[in-house]
């Protein structure tokens, strides 16, 4: 085997396994929020008030996250700043939680979101072409993701 197809394999796998992780954060985050948000004494109607304004941002962000997606060249560095982002909310919720931090750390983790799924799929396009895409996002960007959620929640 050659190099370029170890290094492509290597490059796949790696992205399956962040793939598998990211559906989920996705997935995991907002039922694990909402729990965490009420154990600390939010009440339901401020804990759906702050889920709710972070899928707004979600919404709102999809269609500027793929015109810059499209638009950017170094695609790894956007993937590796929308986990910064993601994680920098994530870090907000830590401590005290006042509404201004909940509803800060749910702009960031709802903002970068929209960039996550669809930057990864366009790192893959470019190491697989055009040709081979269509059955690999349909195989393993579809049925390993939907499986991360349980797998991982189970762990827990």
């Amino acid at each position: 085997m050659s190099e370029a197809t170890n290094g492509k394999k290597r490059s796949l796998r790696s992205i399956e396994w962040l793939n598998f992780f990211l559906a989920d954060v996705q997935t995991g985050l907002g039922p694990f929020l909402a729990a965490y948000l009420a154990s600390s004494g939010w009440n339901p109607g401020r804990v759906g008030y702050a889920l709710t304004f972070g899928g707004l941002v979600s919404v709102a962000m999809q269609t500027p996250a793929g015109a810059v997606i499209d638009a950017v060249h170094r695609k790894r560095a956007l993937l590796a700043a929308s986990l910064g982002v993601l994680v920098a909310g994530a870090f907000l919720l830590m401590g005290r939680l006042s509404p201004l931090r909940v509803y800060s750390a749910q702009f960031l983790i709802g903002a970068s979101g929209p960039f996550l799924a669809p930057t990864v799929a366009a790192i893959t396009l470019g190491i697989v072409g055009a040709a081979a895409f269509a059955s690999l996002a349909g195989i393993r960007h579809s049925t390993l993701p939907a499986t991360s959620s349980p797998r991982c929640s189970s762990l827990m």
